[in-house]
């Protein structure tokens, strides 16, 4: 019966097959787990020595052995104390000195599981059982001392010799520790020398084998149960390669009477002395094994590598994708072999004979799935695909604008903000002013309260999308202009100067440094008239206390203000060209009016008493005092020299009087 423990051990074990006629050693070598059973019944050897250094020369095996393939059978072995069989002659001692490479010259070949200065304390012993022709002869060693001088037990061993199939065990028993051990386990043949042995080149439970160099220093006892088997693997024949589909016979040649057992990749354990693999896939590619079974032991395996589809596997396309239009997009394979013939095939009729093609200038419609089809000197072709993404090669580009416009004023902070396209994800900014780029200025904004005039600003893109033919751009350029700061004025100016009963006056308001767009209040009274946005107002009905006031609203950038005022009032007073009296019965008199800052205020001041003080006031358009001067009244009049800061804009201004607690209000033109 199949051991379940091989297929375990298999995959662990080293196989060593030297097959180069009967010179070298041709069994193969597999390393297994087991259970060591004591001979119980057997036959103790007669020794000639001790149980320390002893040895029989003639036992007795009682089947015909055939060692390592020889023609000519072996019905008795010698056997020594130190761990060591003989094949040919009469051993005539128990040489302790182990040396698989020339040692026992003239009774040679040595079977040796372990030759050492060794002890076997409770002496050697063989039995031969079964019943032909699958008997069993086996020698054991027990209760060793290894090194013999060294007290403690290390264990048994034994060697196996099985009819029929010629196989042979070690098998070990390892109970305790040993002491200066330096032994050699393993097989000769005849000859001496180099490549006439077996030598294994450890103790462990999966060692490796050596026919060119002998180790001789073997100290640590195997695992408990250890078996190391030498064997004989059957033959593999047929042919191991097929195209998927096809069909794999695999024949096995061995020792006759045996159970041939199959394993692999895509079957179970099958019995047989074929193995026959029908419409095969690539899933049935892989190495096989084969063992014989022969009385209840198995053999070594011999295997083949059964190849489905191409010897060296289906092709593997490769190509530089993704990649962007108008680049060379090429095309290979990374297991090229020169045995095969390759072609391809893909979008737009695309075709080539070879295995590196390319297609320059590719194109977005070029994108698609290629195939590359590799053909074999036995027939069969295999075939793979890739996908290719073809991606628009774009143009990055960037525009700024700032906010409000270019034109500010002095302090004013302006806002630049950028608009891009094929920036990619991850787009990268740099803001530049005067071409030296702004620390820190790295985001797709960037402003400033402190720019001068004529600063130029632009900003530098960095596209990090895939296919860009300028990754980097640079944008439009912004030049900046500081606007002055005005003030502005409005005068208000009436069609007539003396109103006839139920006749309307025009009003027109009259504006300086108001900007393109500027707008207008009007107020009669101090109502606003709705609706009246423009520069003229016509009135009607109106009366002698009547007022009219324009309010200017500047649209120029930088107004200090952006309002001015002017009034229109007692539409029956004559306002002469240099003189303006405010009222029939004030008497304020003020020339010259227009004036250039410098004018003279008077009035006649019967009614109020000497010495008197007098305030005279200058209000601009936004009711700021701008002026204010003191006079007294003298022999019933006042007068009094005004001289404004010469810093005050031209505009109309207000001229108030206070004269023992009566006001006065009249307009003062200033031009400059």
């Amino acid at each position: 019966m199949r051991k379940n423990y091989f297929l375990a051990s298999l995959l662990l074990s080293f196989i060593f097959c030297v097959q180069l006629g009967q010179a070298q050693v041709t069994y193969r070598f597999t390393a297994l787990g087991g259970t060591y059973t004591t001979l119980t019944g057997a036959t103790a050897v007669g020794l000639i020595g001790n149980t320390n250094d002893g040895y029989n020369g003639f036992i007795n095996i009682g089947f015909n052995f055939y060692y390592n393939g020889a023609a000519t059978a072996t019905t008795s072995v010698g056997v020594s104390t130190n761990g060591f069989l003989t094949l040919n002659g009469f051993l005539n001692n128990s040489t302790p000195t182990n040396n698989l490479t020339s040692g026992l010259n003239g009774r040679r070949p040595v079977i040796a599981p372990l030759w050492d200065d060794i002890s076997a304390t409770s002496g050697l012993s063989y039995l031969t059982s079964g019943v032909a022709p699958n008997r069993v002869f086996t020698m054991q060693w027990r209760n060793i001392h290894w090194n013999q001088a060294y007290v403690p037990i290390a264990g048994s061993f034994q060697v196996k010799l099985y009819e029929t199939s010629n196989f042979i065990d070690f098998q070990y028993d390892s109970t305790g520790t040993t002491q200066n051990a330096t032994a050699s386990i393993g097989l000769t043949e005849t000859a001496t020398g180099s490549g006439s042995f077996v030598s294994l080149q450890n103790t462990s439970n999966a060692p490796t084998t050596s026919t060119t160099t002998e180790t001789t220093n073997l100290s640590t006892m195997m695992h408990p149960g250890q078996i190391y088997r030498w064997s004989y693997a059957p033959t593999i024949s047929g042919t191991p390669g097929a195209c998927i589909g096809q069909t794999i016979t695999l024949t096995a040649t061995g020792i006759a009477g045996a159970t041939f057992t199959w394993t692999g990749p895509n079957i179970v354990p099958t019995t047989g002395p074929s193995l026959t693999l029908t419409n095969v896939t690539l899933a049935d590619a892989g190495t096989y094994y084969l063992t014989q079974t022969i009385g209840g032991i198995e053999s070594a395996a011999d295997s083949v590598l059964v190849v489905v589809g191409l010897p060296q596997g289906a092709p593997i396309a490769t190509a530089n994708t993704p990649i962007c239009s108008g680049q060379t997009l090429n095309f290979g394979v990374s297991n090229f072999s020169p045995s095969f013939t390759y072609s391809w095939t893909g979008p737009n009729a695309f075709a080539s004979p070879l295995a590196s093609p390319s297609i320059p200038n590719v194109a977005v419609t070029d994108a698609g799935d290629y195939i590359v089809t590799a053909l074999a000197f036995n027939g069969c072709s295999e075939n793979d695909t890739i996908h290719v993404d073809v991606t628009q090669t774009d143009t990055a580009n960037i525009d700024i604008s700032v906010s409000p416009n270019d034109t500010i004023c002095v302090g004013d902070d302006a806002e630049f903000t950028s608009a891009i396209t094929n920036g990619g994800a991850g787009p990268q900014y740099q803001w530049v002013r005067n071409s030296y780029w702004v620390f820190g200025a790295t985001d797709s904004f960037w402003g400033s309260n402190a720019l001068v005039n004529f600063d130029t600003i632009y900003c530098i893109l960095t596209s990090n999308k895939t296919c860009v033919a300028n990754p980097v751009d640079t944008s439009n350029s912004i030049v900046i202009s500081l606007a002055s700061y005005l003030v502005p004025s409005v005068t208000l100016t009436a069609s007539v100067n003396t109103q006839l009963p139920g006749q309307p006056i025009d009003f027109t308001a009259v504006a300086i440094n108001a900007g393109v767009n500027p707008t207008y209040s009007w107020y009669k009274n101090g109502i606003l008239m709705p609706a009246v946005t423009g520069t003229t107002y016509t009135g009607y009905n109106l009366t002698m206390n009547d007022q009219v006031k324009v309010v200017l609203h500047s649209g120029f950038t930088c107004a200090i203000i952006d309002t001015a005022t002017d009034f229109w009032g007692n539409p029956n007073i004559v306002i002469p060209t240099n003189v303006v009296s405010a009222s029939n019965s004030n008497n304020i008199d003020l020339y010259p009016n227009p004036n250039n800052g410098a004018f003279v205020v008077s009035r006649n001041a019967a009614a109020i008493a000497n010495g008197t003080e007098v305030t005279a006031e200058i209000i601009n358009a936004i009711g700021q005092v701008v002026y204010t001067g003191n006079a007294t009244v003298t022999n019933g009049k006042f007068s009094k020299e005004v001289t404004l800061d010469a810093n005050l804009p031209a505009g109309i201004y207000i001229l108030r009087i206070n004269a023992g607690g009566t006001n006065s209000t009249l307009r003062v033109t200033i031009n400059k």
